[in-house]
């Protein structure tokens, strides 16, 4: 059923479903609306919503609304980002709430911040006694750390699709450092190595070979990749490579590389909204909302 509203664009979408004459026996508090795959805050303006003239928003209904604390999230331009999250949400999932926003990085690529401290995306917001009404500095991606400033290519490359199951994984170092220093290959021990499904806690076994003259470490599995599957490699895990310069001189190899890659038959997608949100209750043949962006 369509419903057309007249609304200024200073109203709320709060006062939208207020207005909404569908479901008369429901509260307004119990109507969440969607558009674009985005679900809507009952807070916001339309305006701030990106609604114009003519658009068509999707009513759900929730029989218990979600019970969440406001969060803000300022980044270092001054921009500021609100979502509702509980103590029970993940540093990840505040980065996936945030990720939804226009304009901003994707989870992966953001670093969030609380009282100077650095959060880790496996803690929850109860873990880090974060509280009402709390503000999150959305950080600038770090600076590559030593490895990466070395690597010149990896094999597969970051986020590929579409690798054959019997490939193997490489790294190429590029120019030497400043100071002439190169990495030193065999130091990178399987102990530093990491090849594994996004969603194992088991290392693929296999061997490293270096190629001294090409400045490259190869990694060959024992067994093929899997089939439609995400992969994480990790190099340098434990910190426990070492580089030389041309007098002979050693130092740690400070930092990881990680990157992900994905085999045949994987359609890589990103949930940007869901309904019902996790933990809420709903009636018996309420729809089921997901939505994906690639």
């Amino acid at each position: 059923k369509l419903e057309a509203l007249r609304m200024l664009c200073s109203s709320t979408v709060g006062q939208v479903a207020e207005r909404t004459a569908s479901v008369t026996e429901a509260p307004a508090q119990h109507k969440l609306f969607v558009f674009r795959g985005k679900l809507l805050d009952s807070d916001d303006t339309l305006l701030e919503s990106g609604l114009v003239d003519g658009c068509v928003l999707h009513m759900v209904l929730n029989e218990s609304p979600e019970v969440g604390k406001r969060v803000h999230v300022r980044d270092s331009a001054g921009r500021v980002r609100t979502v509702k999250v509980t103590e029970h949400y993940t540093v990840e999932d505040v980065k996936e709430e945030v990720a939804c926003f226009d304009g901003a990085p994707p989870p992966e690529a953001q670093q969030l911040a609380f009282a100077g401290r650095l959060l880790d995306n496996a803690h929850t917001l109860g873990e880090y006694n974060i509280q009402k009404p709390s503000v999150l500095q959305l950080l600038p991606p770090a600076r590559p750390r030593q490895l990466e400033q070395l690597v010149g290519v990896v094999s597969p490359s970051r986020w590929e699709t579409n690798v054959p199951a019997c490939s193997v994984v490489s790294l190429a170092f590029g120019r030497p450092g400043a100071g002439g220093w190169r990495p030193i290959l065999s130091s990178l021990m399987m102990a530093g190595f990491e090849l594994r499904a996004f969603a194992s806690h088991e290392d693929l076994p296999g061997t490293l070979r270096y190629d001294h003259s090409n400045q490259q470490i190869t990694f060959r599995p024992e067994v093929p990749l899997q089939p439609a599957t995400h992969y994480r490699v990790t190099v340098n895990r434990n910190d426990g490579m070492w580089m030389g310069d041309s007098s002979g001189e050693q130092a740690r190899l400070r930092g990881s590389l990680r990157w992900d890659f994905f085999t045949e038959g994987y359609l890589p997608l990103r949930i940007t909204a869901v309904y019902p949100r996790p933990h809420s209750r709903v009636r018996p043949r309420a729809c089921v909302i997901v939505s994906f962006c690639k």
